[in-house]
């Protein structure tokens, strides 16, 4: 789901091609700002198993290695889930997930561009 009057519809591919680091520009150019939660959530292990088939651990591996080789920059951290989503609607071009405790689906991806 996006949250923009110029929304962009993302497939599950566009999904996992952001998270990962390989996608790092919005069609319209503008890079791609990713803010996630601490490894340790919940709601970050759900999104990374049932979102990227991934486990946290690597999705943080291929975060490393894309930032160690200065081909990416680390993502977003948020301390909180209204952390995360307070600075996804108030930066531009940022992307982020929520759950049922701030929306009405078990995790909504969302994004601003």
């Amino acid at each position: 789901m996006t949250n923009s009057l110029n929304s962009v519809a993302l497939t599950e591919r566009h999904i996992k091609n952001i998270f990962s680091l390989k996608q790092k520009s919005w069609p319209n150019g503008s890079p791609i700002q990713i803010v996630v939660l601490p490894q340790n959530d919940i709601l970050h292990e759900r999104f990374c198993l049932d979102t990227l088939d991934l486990f946290p651990y690597q999705l943080n591996r291929i975060w490393e290695r894309q930032i160690y080789t200065g081909s990416a920059i680390a993502p977003i951290v948020a301390r909180s889930r209204k952390q995360l989503l307070d600075y996804v609607l108030t930066h531009p071009n940022a992307i982020g997930y929520i759950d049922s405790e701030v929306s009405d689906e078990s995790i909504t991806l969302f994004a601003i561009d």
